[in-house]
């Protein structure tokens, strides 16, 4: 189960877009990731669909090395439809362990 790192900075960030961390939690659990990166700091893209019918994408990277269980998100906000890559992303389409 994943932990989420929350601090004030992240916090403020998705707040100014209009979400929640529990929209955004749900959001990375139900996730589509597009794109990874290494440099300079560990990243990975994603999309999702919230209850609600909005879309987010994210920025988020795990909160050390080696370690899957902390999760640190960059920054949510919401996009339309139409820039969210890939086929149609499902809503409550849980990811397998």
């Amino acid at each position: 189960m994943a932990q989420f790192v929350w601090i004030d900075w992240n916090l403020s960030k998705i707040d100014m877009h209009a979400l929640s961390t529990a929209e955004v939690e749900f959001a990375w659990h139900n996730r589509v990731d597009t794109r990874s990166w290494s440099l300079p700091d560990p990243g990975t893209e994603s999309y999702a669909t919230l209850p609600c019918g909005r879309r987010v994408k994210m920025i988020w990277r795990y909160n050390g090395f080696g370690d899957e269980t902390c999760v640190f998100v960059v920054t949510a906000y919401k996009v339309p439809a139409r820039k969210c890559p890939g086929k149609r992303i499902g809503r409550h389409v849980p990811k397998p362990n």
